[in-house]
């Protein structure tokens, strides 16, 4: 009796071809990574310099735990006023306050920053006097382990060098933290073995970049998980090469650093979990670099939440977690409604645009087309780029995808709901970046659902150009957005 062999993806290619929707042949095959690099360096640097200081989410607050923690000043303070729950910040320079002169723009997308030049330069001849400090509360921020905040810091450490300004100090955050984004992303989109180009897209997202030309601690938290995927993908997914010793420490070690950035995303280790203990063709060192990155995971996470208990406060004060769960044990149908009310097509819709981008602090919308355009346009990319993997290995891996990805997305709607929501309120307000970071999961159970059938062959040469054409544009589009927003 012969042994029939095993079926295999139609989607199966040499790991060399470049994906089916990706950049066509004709620019020489460019690595995706370098895609990122270029891309995401022109239209980042333009959009960190083209957008007011501290207009991006709670930029202010994250620009102060940044400084705080550039001082060498890893645990906040927590001082009782206002009662009963105290406020959390630090003791910083008088001078930062310099960064509250943009407030009046936030939220009020028909002002704009006139006479730019003439405003900047007045604010850049403030000068920090170490000796001269007052009390600022970022309550928010403050309780965040310093590693969504290094490259900010180093940042502003490295610019105190130079000059004296908060403002020029708030630039160098700014592109401090859009360097090591753009390391950590190209590091992702190097490493995973399915699509690259749909990272590539999903990184370019004009609310993903925007982010990431901030002061936000955002844009660490989204490389690392977006790395921590991709390391989960090429130790699982990969069969170009067995997984070696150096894998597996590469793994554990980022799962260490996504264990200290925002609560929700330490979920992904279910990827890993479900996904690699569920293979029965698992490899040891597989494995060993599961129980490895756990165990460093629980570390992480449970020694910063040693270190800052006692600091906590809430951002507002009727955010208080113990009665909010109180009342959701109390009353089941707040969970349904707070948590899976992101269905309803009115929050959807809302959660999309969000996703795609309202850029500034969440004032500046692009049109619906565009919206939609951006959207099908990345789910277009991962159903159609070539999947090197059988088809029962890649049914496993959509089906594993979605299933966690649902999880973290219920997960992110939790704690918004328990932590960030009035107590006795039942309606979720969960903005759309904050599934930034698990994105990639949703696109992988996208992934390879266009067969590669004559006609998809015949319509790839347009696509492909199509493709090349719209990543650019859309930045275009992102920053003439950005421009018409503050600018007269």
């Amino acid at each position: 009796m012969t042994t029939q062999p095993p079926q295999r993806s139609t989607h199966t290619i040499a790991t060399s071809t470049p994906p089916s929707l990706g950049i066509p042949t004709s620019v020489a095959n460019p690595r995706p990574e370098w895609v990122v690099i270029l891309l995401g360096g022109i239209f980042g640097l333009l959009s960190a310099f083209i957008t007011p200081p501290m207009q991006a989410p709670d930029e202010t607050e994250h620009f102060y735990r940044a400084y705080q923690i550039s001082e060498g000043r890893v645990v906040p303070t927590k001082i009782d006023e206002p009662p009963p729950s105290g406020t959390t910040g630090g003791y910083l320079p008088t001078a930062l306050a310099v960064a509250e002169q943009f407030e009046p723009l936030k939220h009020h997308p028909e002002r704009q920053f006139g006479s730019p030049i003439e405003n900047l330069r007045r604010l850049a001849r403030v000068e920090i006097r170490n000796d001269d400090r007052s009390f600022f509360a970022f309550s928010n921020t403050a309780a965040y382990s310093p590693v969504p905040y290094l490259p900010q810091a180093f940042g502003i450490w490295f610019g105190r060098f130079f000059d004296r300004s908060p403002l020029l100090l708030a630039y160098a955050a700014r592109i401090a933290n859009l360097a090591a984004w753009l390391g950590l992303i190209a590091a992702a989109v190097r490493t995973t073995p399915v699509l690259p180009w749909a990272f590539v897209g999903l990184a370019l997202t004009p609310m993903s970049l925007f982010l990431a030309a901030s002061a936000s601690g955002d844009a660490v938290t989204n490389g690392l998980c977006w790395l921590f995927i991709a390391q989960c993908l090429h130790l699982t997914c990969d069969t170009s090469t067995a997984p070696s010793s150096r894998d597996a420490a590469r793994l554990a070690g980022v799962g260490f650093l996504v264990s200290l950035v925002k609560v929700p995303y330490q979920g992904l280790w279910l990827f890993l979990a479900v996904f690699s203990l569920s293979s029965g063709q698992s490899s040891g060192r597989s494995r060993s670099a599961f129980w490895l990155c756990t165990i460093l995971m629980a570390v992480g996470f449970l020694g910063w939440m040693l270190v800052v208990r006692g600091t906590f406060s809430p951002y507002d004060p009727s955010f208080r977690p113990g009665d909010q769960l109180r009342f959701i044990a109390s009353h089941p149908e707040a969970l349904w409604w707070g948590t899976f009310g992101y269905l309803q097509p009115r929050f959807l819709w809302r959660t999309l645009e969000q996703f795609v981008g309202v850029l500034g602090w969440l004032d500046t919308r692009f049109p619906v087309w565009f919206t939609l355009l951006h959207l099908v346009t990345l789910a277009g990319v991962a159903a159609g780029e070539v999947i090197p993997l059988e088809a029962a290995a890649l049914r496993r891996l959509r089906l594993v995808a979605a299933s966690v990805g649902v999880v973290l997305c219920w997960l992110v709607c939790f704690v918004v709901l328990v932590a960030g929501t009035s107590v006795g309120q039942r309606q979720m307000f969960v903005q759309g970046r904050y599934f930034l970071p698990i994105a990639p999961l949703l696109l992988v159970s996208l992934a390879g659902w266009l067969p590669n059938t004559t006609s998809l062959a015949r319509c790839r040469p347009f696509l492909q150009r199509a493709w090349t054409a719209y990543l650019p544009l859309s930045l275009l589009f992102m920053l003439w957005t950005l421009r018409c927003r503050y600018y007269p």
